[in-house]
């Protein structure tokens, strides 16, 4: 969500963000735990992001840990994640890559 330039909130966004999160979660149901990661520094993203993640922790049999956050350093300490040095190339945190 930090490169998102406009949203465009449907009204109501809550019945929307609950849609999209049954249905992700649905698809998900037989992936093993996960975690991701939700940066959106702006107010308005922020706030859509706190929704879906409260929509999806509703969600029966979630396997999936949904954080939201201001900024990347709080974001890829949640993953456990130190650096990114490049597209595709995460440091793990206690990694040798």
């Amino acid at each position: 969500m930090s490169e998102v330039g406009e949203i465009t909130v449907p009204n109501p966004a809550g019945a929307c963000l609950s849609e999209l999160a049954t249905r992700a979660a649905a698809l998900a149901a037989s992936v093993k735990a996960t975690k991701l990661a939700i940066v959106a520094p702006e107010k308005l993203a922020f706030g859509l992001g706190r929704m879906y993640q409260t929509y999806w922790e509703l969600q029966p049999g979630s396997t999936r840990q949904i954080g939201v956050f201001r900024t990347l350093p709080d974001a890829l300490a949640f993953l456990g994640i130190e650096t990114l040095e490049g597209p595709g190339t995460a440091k793990k945190a206690g990694s040798q890559m």
